[in-house]
């Protein structure tokens, strides 16, 4: 009589769940310039949200936060340097962005100055070195959470 052979069953596969993929909100008036930003971000794995109306994203921004705000200057509903002090209120963690053309560098410096803005792009920009600043932002801002976390886990007797 043969005896059955046993075989070990593999464990079901796992995969370490994902990590959160980072928000990003766009705002520009020109439907060519979002096409052009939904182009060069659609592949990066970031969670992309387009707005044309200054108002319609502060909307949005109040019952969800980004972690990215990438926002044209010269907008006729609200300039950028409104939109920017609202979006210092309402997400204040949000990296700010702020794209210009060449004409409004005195502007954009104040806004950098005040920290209304963290980074500003020149149009028309170089679509590397733009990936690379959000991509770069990015991190900087995840490990600044996790530095605060981690202190705030190191001041605790026990965890909850």
């Amino acid at each position: 009589m043969d005896t059955p052979t046993l075989t070990a069953k593999r464990p079901p596969v796992t995969t370490p769940s994902p990590v959160q993929k980072a928000t990003i909100l766009f705002l520009d008036d020109e439907e060519a310039i979002l096409a052009s930003l939904r182009n060069l971000f659609r592949r990066e794995g970031y969670t992309l949200v387009f707005f044309r109306s200054a108002v319609e994203a502060i909307s949005y921004l109040e019952v969800q936060p980004v972690d990215a705000v990438i926002v044209d200057l010269r907008m006729p509903d609200m300039g950028g340097a409104l939109f920017l002090e609202k979006v210092g209120t309402v997400c204040p963690e949000a990296i700010r962005v702020l794209l210009s053309g060449y004409e409004d560098k005195g502007e954009v410096l104040d806004l950098l100055a005040r920290g209304l803005a963290h980074h500003y792009i020149l149009k028309p920009w170089d679509e590397a070195a733009f990936r690379q600043l959000v991509s770069h932002a990015l991190e900087v801002q995840r490990d600044l959470r996790d530095q605060r976390l981690r202190k705030i886990l190191g001041r605790m007797d026990t965890l909850p």
